[in-house]
């Protein structure tokens, strides 16, 4: 079975409760150098492996729990993060929405290219695997229509996962301009003016404007 959860840290903390109950095999997106220095050295060394702020407050609970107990039934599936590419993504995509906003510019061939990334479907690892990437639990659900699963929170793709699903050719290129604007007011809004990641997606979930977007072009939310 397929366990959806966000990239937050309170998805994350219910994904820690979730280990804790579980009863099986536990398969997460998580580098596995990560996991085995937490369950050796403890998650303290994140700091030392260079682990952005961001990327370690949402681990922090799963590799705080490989830590303090023997849980051998937890596997981490995700190789190694390119940290500094991760970066770089994230610059050149807050690149693109400052010129929006300050320029009216959104040229869509080169929102394209920023935001198209790897989507694959992810093969089931064990009795319990863990997607906390919207998109590639959209991929994984296309490819796999009669798939099981079950989700930790309401997983609710950002304007940002729209963004990726219409530069991989999933949603129409005439929905463009809208997700621009709703890039602009998850940027600016809610991201810039949140404390941490659970701030921001919950201030999305409650954007009315956006949810009823989301309804009307048939765009699944997990729940």
């Amino acid at each position: 079975m397929y366990v959806f959860t966000t990239f937050t840290e309170s998805g994350y903390r219910k994904l820690a409760s979730f280990i804790r109950r579980a009863r099986g095999s536990v398969a997460v997106p998580i580098p596995g150098s990560l996991c085995e220095d937490a369950r050796r050295l403890g998650p303290d060394t994140l700091r030392k492996r260079g682990v952005p702020a961001s990327f370690a407050r949402v681990w922090r609970p799963v590799l705080g729990l490989l830590a303090s107990t023997n849980t051998p039934r937890v596997e981490c599936y995700l190789g190694e993060v390119d940290f500094e590419e991760a970066r770089y993504r994230a610059v050149e995509a807050a690149s693109l929405i400052i010129r929006a906003d300050v320029y009216g510019v959104a040229d869509l061939e080169e929102w394209v290219r920023v935001f198209r990334r790897d989507a694959q479907p992810v093969r089931e690892l064990g009795e319990f695997t863990v997607v906390d990437d919207y998109v590639k639990a959209y991929a994984t659900l296309k490819a796999n229509p009669g798939a099981h699963y079950t989700a930790l929170e309401e997983v609710v793709p950002t304007p940002f996962d729209l963004l990726t699903l219409l530069a991989l050719g999933e949603l129409s290129r005439d929905l463009f301009g809208r997700l621009v604007e709703f890039s602009l007011r998850y940027f600016n809004d809610y991201l810039l003016r949140s404390v941490n990641l659970t701030r921001a997606y919950r201030r999305l979930v409650g954007d009315r404007e956006y949810i009823d977007f989301l309804a009307s072009h048939n765009i699944p939310v997990f729940k």
